[in-house]
């Protein structure tokens, strides 16, 4: 029994690594440039899931510290209010 697997891994494993061997070249690109544009999108994919992470994380962590200076500042008995000269202005100055 151990016989035909060990010959069956072998077989396989030949076959695998001539597969590439006994195509044609045209062929052999074909199968080389499609697994490099598969990675790269994948690649693309993956940087573009990341970027997404890191902003939303970014955002997050933005809003905790938010309220931990309201809640704080509550606490203290300072003002929760944005100042007046904080707010932007609601018109463009005249020019």
């Amino acid at each position: 029994m151990k016989r035909h697997i060990v010959i069956g891994i072998a077989a396989s494993t030949w076959a695998l690594a001539a597969g590439p061997a006994l195509a044609g070249p045209a062929e052999a690109a074909a199968s080389a440039a499609s697994g490099a544009s598969a990675v790269a999108a994948k690649t693309e994919a993956a940087v573009v899931r990341g970027a997404k992470k890191t902003s939303a994380a970014i955002e997050h962590g933005y809003r905790k510290a938010g309220a931990a200076v309201q809640r704080t500042a509550s606490k203290l008995g300072l003002p929760t209010e944005p100042a007046s000269g904080a707010s932007a202005p609601s018109a463009s100055p005249a020019p």
